[in-house]
């Protein structure tokens, strides 16, 4: 979804699970900003199945050419975040800079169960049991993973009862689910390609962590923001889903960014109250 505006693109990017209308909050916060926002493949209703971890990487260029945009800022939540990392590490030149949201990666490992879940649910999506599944028990475990996946992505906060019917509706299905397992194992595979180049990082880069975040603890994230040398840390109160929950706070993020890059001659300058967040440098 683009919505035109001024100033270098900004280019946004969901978690896992997730689709574009995560960020529908935080571009209402931008206006007059060139936003846009993006399913990755296999989520919400993108065409054509999940890809891989690198070629998600290999994606955003050629989603840049396509829509005729050379550098953008990109927005990357939870796993949209280390995705962001990766296109920063093999692609600076069309990097502007980096508004980092609860990221994944700081050494956040993926444990045996959720591996093991991600190999489960790669079988059961396989042509002729995916038929099966929705003929059983598909329907019941799709509605209960909507109730805990989002009890556990929002916590402390109370659920979002829109990303709720969305993640039942939406997420929960046929290609979302294939997609999730594909980037949990890819996540599991190339977290230390990522980690590995965080220090080579030259664009401009606002990390904003919430302290109770449960699927990417703290901790990992300031491992992370240390890592970049042009990085900037923002903590905040609340759990995980910060794009829905303190959209204001995601939205400032990016004009912090965006404000390193006016001077240059890019960047989109509209006026927020920035001090409302706290940073560190």
């Amino acid at each position: 979804m683009e919505r035109p505006g001024a100033g270098v693109p900004i280019v946004l990017l969901h978690g896992m699970p997730g689709t574009h209308r995560d960020f529908d909050r935080v571009v209402a916060e931008l206006p007059g900003a060139h936003t846009i926002a993006v399913d990755r493949p296999g989520y919400g209703w993108s065409q054509g199945g999940p890809l891989d971890f690198q070629s998600q990487v290999d994606m955003i260029p050629a989603l840049f050419a396509h829509i005729g945009i050379e550098r953008g800022l990109l927005v990357g939540h939870s796993f949209g975040g280390l995705l962001s990392l990766g296109v920063a590490a093999r692609f600076p030149e069309i990097v502007a800079g980096l508004a980092l949201i609860a990221p994944s990666g700081g050494g956040l490992r993926s444990g045996p169960f959720r591996i093991g879940a991600a190999w489960l649910v790669r079988a059961t999506q396989l042509p002729g049991l995916r038929q099966l599944n929705d003929l059983t028990v598909g329907g019941l475990v799709r509605r209960a993973g909507a109730i805990v996946d989002g009890r556990f992505a929002f916590a402390p906060d109370p659920v979002d009862p829109v990303y709720r019917r969305r993640l039942g509706e939406v997420t929960l299905h046929d290609d979302n689910l294939r997609a999730m397992a594909e980037d949990r194992l890819a996540y599991h595979r190339n977290i230390d390609w990522v980690d590995r180049r965080l220090a080579a990082l030259t664009a401009p880069a606002v990390v904003v962590l919430a302290e109770g975040d449960r699927p990417t603890p703290i901790r990992h994230g300031r491992r992370l923001a240390a890592a970049l040398r042009g990085g900037e840390l923002v903590e905040v109160p609340g759990g995980h889903m910060l794009p829905i929950v303190q959209p204001g706070v995601v939205a400032a993020a990016i004009e912090r960014v965006s404000a390193r890059l006016v001077s240059s001659g890019g960047g989109y300058a509209h006026e927020t109250a920035l001090e409302s967040i706290t940073s560190q440098n």
